[in-house]
């Protein structure tokens, strides 16, 4: 059975005696009570402080919800105006469906809160299980953005975050079925999971074909039953996968649409960029569809070109999956012509993986911690640009050019760090072949 195993570093600058037998170190203290503090701070973060204000904000959730309504009145969900996701998106929120809406948004809650702890725990046993694993997880589902955005918005974000775990999980200890299913479901949910197949086919390929075969079982069978429903049967918006130049949306092809695009200095933003996350209403131009479909597939090809060829010098049952598994994850959200910022998500295992990698390698402090410090800055970049980045400066200048610099910087962030981190994981698994 293959396990991934991580090195614990051997610190020369310490030269405190060991514990004795059966009680904790002063270090093994310490690292509890860092848990313990960041476990609270994500319990406020992502369960109390996303109760409190369900009730304020619009979600995206309304749409599952009325979409799946429509399933059990025997309606098409595609008659909803701003479901545009695929089947079983509706699918899934069935359960809860039959209850009033605001109910339904509270379970949806829990359970979306649920599948952020579950997929927690199992990162941490994939990662060791250590205390080392578990103060990695808990600081990145403590500290990094989007997680109580995801839950406000009542996105399937952590669900799918939990199958792309149990993705890395089924891989490292040996259980394929489960990876490859894992595969197929997050492939029925949002498309985009099946550039994992890339990165999974030069380790297994048979489970990779194997998990084609799910992916594309899992997409026909979820599509089944709308055809037993009235037309229409597909998203009437479908073009909207395409891309749009919103804000908001952080991925290459969506920052060559606002090149395409330019708003002139110190005038109001043009309409797409303002208005481009409503697909009742955005139609994106021919020629522009075909720019943001055209730069997806290049960084896609280029991309998953690189990945591959990393992944077949590399030796299978170790880190170098995971780390391949991350970078395909990375290289789809930033190829995505839709990459909403709270899709920065699904970053946080990787980040995870790399904190844990980084903290076990044997190196001076200094150096350690640097590596470190650049790695917060990195997942702080792809997490929290959309406040501290885009939201500041829609606070301070409106929807206008009136600094073009530090717009277009804030535009340009999360993709460009995105494909950094794309660019370490290669390095890692590169660096990891044949451990």
């Amino acid at each position: 059975m293959a396990t991934v195993r991580f090195s614990v570093p051997e610190d020369p600058e310490s030269s405190m005696p060991a514990a004795p037998p059966g009680r904790p170190s002063g270090r093994g203290l310490t690292l509890d009570a860092l848990v313990a503090g960041l476990v609270a701070f994500f319990l406020y973060r992502s369960l109390w402080l996303p109760w409190t204000v369900l009730d304020r904000f619009e979600a995206d959730f309304g749409h599952y919800y009325d979409a799946a309504a429509r399933i059990l009145a025997g309606l098409s969900p595609y008659e909803v105006g701003g479901f545009d996701y695929p089947p079983l998106t509706a699918l899934i929120v069935l359960p809860v469906a039959w209850l009033p809406y605001p109910q339904a948004r509270v379970a949806w809650l829990v359970l979306n809160w649920l599948c952020l702890v579950a997929a927690g725990i199992l990162l941490a046993r994939t990662l060791g299980g250590d205390r080392a694993a578990w103060v990695t997880v808990a600081a990145c589902w403590a500290l990094c953005g989007t997680v109580a955005e995801n839950l406000v918005l009542g996105q399937v974000h952590p669900l799918l975050l939990l199958l792309l775990v149990l993705v890395w999980w089924g891989l490292s200890c040996g259980r394929g079925g489960v990876a490859a299913a894992a595969i197929g479901a997050a492939t029925a949910l949002k498309l985009w999971p099946g550039v994992l197949l890339i990165a999974m086919a030069p380790f297994h390929r048979r489970r990779a074909i194997a998990a084609g075969a799910v992916v594309l079982a899992v997409l026909a069978l979820s599509w089944l039953p709308m055809l037993w429903l009235p037309p229409p049967h597909s998203p009437v918006k479908a073009h909207y996968w395409l891309g749009t130049p919103s804000l908001l949306n952080f991925s290459l092809p969506a920052l060559a649409l606002r090149l395409a695009d330019p708003p002139a200095p110190g005038q109001l933003l043009p309409v797409g960029w303002r208005g481009g996350n409503d697909p009742a209403t955005f139609e994106l131009p021919a020629r522009q569809a075909a720019l943001s479909a055209g730069v997806a597939a290049l960084v896609l090809v280029l991309g998953g070109a690189v990945l591959l060829g990393t992944a077949l010098r590399a030796a299978p049952g170790g880190e170098a999956e995971l780390h391949a598994l991350a970078a395909a994850v990375s290289l789809a959200l930033v190829a995505s012509p839709i990459s909403w910022y709270h899709y920065q998500l699904l970053q946080l295992p990787g980040l995870a993986l790399l904190a844990r990698r980084w903290a076990g390698r044997p190196a001076p402090r200094p150096r350690r911690l640097l590596r470190l410090l650049g790695l917060a800055a990195l997942a702080a970049g792809l997490t929290w640009t959309h406040v501290a980045g885009v939201g500041r400066y829609v606070d301070r200048y409106g929807l206008t050019a009136a600094h073009p610099f530090w717009l277009w910087l804030v535009l340009a962030l999360v993709p460009a760090l995105g494909l950094v981190h794309f660019v370490l994981h290669v390095r890692e698994t590169r660096e990891t072949r044949g451990a």
